[in-house]
Order: structure tokens, then C-alpha cells, then sequence
């Protein structure tokens, strides 16, 4: 009888609505709202029900009597940009593939805070190279106001007033229009940011730089071209760009890993969330809000480097908060060192601050190491307790020593390579921290490094190195001896924007996270090298 009653029912509701059985409706897993330059973003994450093709987001704010519609796509994340102070409330609606809809979930009520009053200070020069007709130019803007770019201008010999050489959306700039002399010559520069009215905002101090005739000695020129005779190049095909569904985009990604099972994890650290793609690179989820074991949500507030161990144990830090969390696939924390609370307790140290940059998983010795370029030092980690097991490295540019080191990443045999980045090499350690190997330095030829970042290994033993100066990577030997450099699938040399965070896979494809350009490609290596000449004599 109940049967009959719940089938009359089921057809009763087909009939007068039009639809079939309803599917069930989303539910909520996390929410966060951020201040990224000035603005505020609200996160949502939420749960896709079984059958369901895509979700619908609807939005209102106190000031609105009726919801509206604010995204449909086929993921469970929304960031929900330029919001302002105020309380909104969201709902979500799934649709199935024959787009029936399912009822509208709980609300979920979020209040935005107005920003903090931001003080404004003007671009700084970080970096400067001036290398065969043309200078690479680098500045810093740590203002937290929204920007549409920056105005370049230059003042050149010949020129009574500085002129706008070009517009540009991030904070570096390769000058190759400039004219070279056979004399003794000078440069000038200044920037300003574009404010969102599209007027110019404070502009930065003017940069002056001498350049001298070719052959000459210039205080600001260290850098050379790479000998034509040397240079080998290895073709690489490409296989896809990496993308966020439905318009979405990354926001300075920093780090990329690959899991035993195939799936990518993206550090997207403007966001401060862990994307995971499969292998195939589709979009799978997003790792932001954490649930600890007492209910809590935390979040990253400094997210940076990341590593996956054999669990799936997805490893982040929290760089000034020197916090190292590990997250499991379903989203749960299941690992957390607070390195202020851990140094309380240990006398032989007083750190006043962190800067955690990255962190590799040692499944050998069942630990994990963090670097911390503030400081200088890598801390071992037991990988299931979190206790210390030691503090390795020392500050300098002796062999062992470093100067603010970055990525880093553990071979099978557990020795460690760290990008030593501002003594310009990579440094090899054993599994007990002791000194191998050193190769690279400073300079623009083959087999040296400006800002080495991105380390990596192929199945070879291959040694891939990111600079993100130099926008380019190079390959070196298991012993530290360069082979050649990455090319694209026409023999010239790959084009990239700040390199960060690399791979290579077992299947010899190579991953490559640009930070500027809010990008990560993926490569198919191939077999084939082209030396310099070879491509030479092919165009004559």
C-alpha cells in the first residue's frame, strides 16, 4: 500500500511540475572571505550531489529583497570578486543533465568587513641587468591598493623629457627598444601604478643606468649572452594549460606536485587554495577551508610551497605564520605544527619571525623538510608526530651555507637539492643534511643563475632548474654538469614569465608555474636536442 501511495505521489508530481524525481541539493563544506589588493573576495565550497551536472549560485545582500543569480558552472567553487562590506547571503541549486533542478539548499549567511585603511607607498626598485641590447628591469609594489598596471617611462639620450616607453600588467619590464651608443651613455627610469580610474598614481624614485660601448665595464652590467657554439636546446610539445573552470583564474600560483595516483595540486597562493586536477587535467576540487578534528574551519593565510606523500597527505605552509598543515583528500587536517608554539619549548632557539617558503616529504626517513628563507634554515619534521627532529643550514655563501634558499625537492635516494637563490646555485644535500655538491653562479651564461626557484628530477636523474629571472629553465646531469635548455615544439628557446614551482612526471612531462602570468603549463618532453648551429645552418 505505501508503494502505490509513493508511486501515485511520484506521478502526481511528474505531472503537475514537469520535472522527474528531484535530485538532492547541494550541500555547504567551507566559506572564507579574503582582501586581495584592496578588494574583498568571498569563497564558497560546497558539495555536488549525485546525478547533478552543474550547480547554480544565487546571491542577495541586505539591500535586496529577491536573489539573483551570480554563476552556474560545472564545479563546486565560486569566488565571488569586488563584494562589498556588507552581510550577503547565498543559496545553491543543482541541475541534473536534463536540467532538472533540485531544491535550494540552506543559506549561507556571510558577513564582508570593510578593508583595512591601506597606506599607500609607491613601487620600489628591486632589479636591474642591462645584457646585450636590452635591460630587464624589476620593481616591488607592496601596496595593498587594487592597480590596472603600470606606467613605464624612460628618459634616454636625445630626450629632454621622460616619455611613456610602455604599459604593462605586472611589476617587471625587458627594455629592448633602448638605443645603445658607442659611447658612454645614460638611462633613466620611473614607474607608476595605474589606479582604477586610469589615472597615474605616486610613481616610484627615478633608476639611472650607465651604459657603456660593447666591450666596455659597466658597475651596473654583469651578464653576457650565452655562446651560440654552446647552446642546445630540447624540443618540447605542448600538451595543455592548466585551467580553472568556468572563467575562473589563478591568482600568483606558486608550487605544483604530482601524486602517485597522477593528480596535480596547484599552490594558488592569491587565493590561498590547493587546486587538484586529474591526471588527464581536468578540474577535480579545490582545498581551502580545513576541518581540524574539534569541527574547526581553518585556512591558509600565506599559502606557498606544497608536496603530497603516499597517503595523499597534501602538505602546505603558511609562510609568515610558520605553520605547516597536512590536509586529507576528503578535506580533513590531519597533520599541524605551529613552529612559534614548537620553539617556545626549545631554549636553543628564538625566532622572532618565519618566512616558509616550501616543503618536501622524505618518505625514507618519514619526515618532512621546511625551508624558511628568513632564517636560513630547513627544519625536520617527523612526518606523523610533527616533532622536531633538527634545524639544519646556516646563513653564507660557504660550501653547506645558504642565502635566502626557496624551492626544494628529495630524490629516491633522499638527497635533498635547495635553490640557494640568492647565492645564485643549487645546493645537494644527503639524507642527514651534510653537504654533496654545489653547482652554478651568478651571471647569464649557460649553466649559471640570476634567481634560481624551481628545482626538479626526471626519472634520469636529470637536474631542472627555474629561473625566474632568466624565464627560463636548464637542464643539468646528475653531477651538476649543464646539458641544454627547455625549448617549444619549433626549437626555440620556451617562453615562460617568472618560472616558480616545476615537475617532471613519470611520463617525462614537464610542469612549469608562472607567477606573473597566473599560468601552468604542461609540456611533453620529446627525444630530440638541437644545437645552436645545427638550427643556424637549417635557415641559411
Amino acid at each position: 500500500m505505501k508503494k502505490k501511495i509513493t508511486l501515485f505521489l511520484a506521478i502526481a508530481f511528474f505531472i503537475f511540475t514537469g520535472t522527474a524525481f528531484a535530485i538532492d541539493p547541494p550541500k555547504w563544506v567551507a566559506d572564507w572571505t579574503v582582501v586581495v589588493r584592496g578588494r574583498n573576495e568571498v569563497s564558497l565550497v560546497w558539495s555536488i550531489p549525485r546525478g547533478a551536472v552543474r550547480t547554480i549560485v544565487y546571491r542577495k545582500n541586505s539591500n535586496e529583497k529577491i536573489f539573483k543569480a551570480v554563476f552556474e558552472g560545472s564545479v563546486a567553487i565560486f569566488i565571488d570578486k569586488n563584494v562589498l562590506a556588507g552581510t550577503y547571503v547565498y543559496k545553491l541549486q543543482a541541475v541534473d543533465k536534463n536540467s532538472n533542478v533540485s531544491n535550494f539548499s540552506t543559506l549561507k549567511p556571510i558577513t564582508v568587513k570593510k578593508p583595512p585603511n591601506m597606506v599607500y607607498s609607491p613601487p620600489k626598485w628591486s632589479e636591474s641587468f642591462i645584457t646585450d641590447g636590452r635591460i630587464l628591469l624589476r620593481w616591488e609594489d607592496t601596496c595593498d591598493l587594487p592597480n590596472k598596471g603600470y606606467n613605464l617611462y624612460r628618459k634616454e639620450k636625445g630626450n629632454k623629457d621622460f616619455l611613456l616607453a610602455q604599459t604593462v600588467l605586472d611589476p617587471s619590464y625587458v627594455d629592448r627598444s633602448v638605443k645603445f651608443y658607442d659611447t658612454e651613455s645614460k638611462v633613466q627610469y620611473y614607474v607608476c601604478p595605474i589606479s582604477t580610474k586610469g589615472t597615474d598614481m605616486e610613481c616610484s624614485a627615478v633608476l639611472t643606468l650607465k651604459i657603456v660601448p660593447k666591450g666596455g665595464d659597466s658597475d651596473n652590467s654583469t651578464l653576457k649572452l650565452p655562446a651560440p657554439e654552446q647552446l642546445v636546446i630540447r624540443k618540447t610539445l605542448p600538451v595543455t594549460n592548466l585551467k580553472l573552470p568556468d572563467g575562473q583564474t589563478f591568482l600568483s600560483p606558486t608550487d605544483v606536485k604530482i601524486d602517485r595516483t597522477g593528480r596535480i595540486y596547484i599552490a594558488d597562493t592569491g587565493h590561498n587554495i590547493i587546486h587538484v586536477f586529474k591526471n588527464n587535467g581536468d578540474y577535480e576540487k579545490a582545498i581551502g577551508n580545513i576541518i581540524s578534528d574539534r569541527g574547526d574551519v581553518e585556512s591558509f593565510e600565506n599559502l606557498l610551497g606544497i608536496d603530497v606523500d603516499k597517503r595523499g597527505v597534501v602538505f602546505g605552509v603558511d609562510s609568515y605564520k610558520g605553520i605547516i598543515k597536512g590536509i586529507s583528500q576528503r578535506g580533513k587536517l590531519v597533520f599541524k605544527v605551529d613552529l612559534f608554539e614548537l620553539f617556545k619549548r626549545n631554549m636553543d632557539y628564538n625566532f622572532e619571525k618565519f618566512g616558509l617558503v616550501d616543503v618536501s616529504v622524505d618518505e625514507k626517513a618519514k619526515a618532512i623538510l621546511v625551508v624558511d628563507n628568513y632564517n636560513n634554515h630547513i627544519y625536520k619534521l617527523n612526518l606523523v608526530t610533527g616533532k622536531l627532529i633538527s634545524v639544519l643550514l646556516t646563513r653564507g655563501q660557504k660550501n653547506g651555507q645558504v642565502h635566502f634558499p626557496t624551492f626544494s625537492y628529495i630524490d629516491k635516494a633522499g638527497d635533498l637539492l635547495l635553490a640557494d637563490t640568492m647565492n645564485q646555485r643549487i645546493n645537494v644535500y644527503s639524507q642527514s643534511g651534510e653537504p654533496k655538491f654545489t653547482f652554478g653562479r651568478n651571471g647569464n651564461v649557460l649553466g649559471t643563475f640570476i634567481r634560481p626557484k624551481g628545482v626538479a628530477k626526471d626519472s634520469a636523474g636529470n637536474i631542472y632548474v627555474a629561473d625566474s629571472f632568466s624565464n627560463c629553465i636548464q637542464v643539468f646531469s646528475p653531477e651538476g654538469k649543464f646539458k641544454y635548455v627547455i625549448g617549444d615544439d619549433k626549437g626555440n628557446q620556451l617562453a615562460m614569465a617568472t618560472p616558480n614551482g616545476i615537475y617532471v612526471d613519470r611520463k617525462n612531462r614537464l610542469y612549469i608555474v608562472e607567477k606573473l602570468l597566473n599560468r601552468v603549463q604542461i609540456r611533453q618532453m620529446t627525444d630530440t636536442l638541437i644545437r645552436f648551429e645545427e638550427k643556424t645552418q637549417k635557415k641559411q
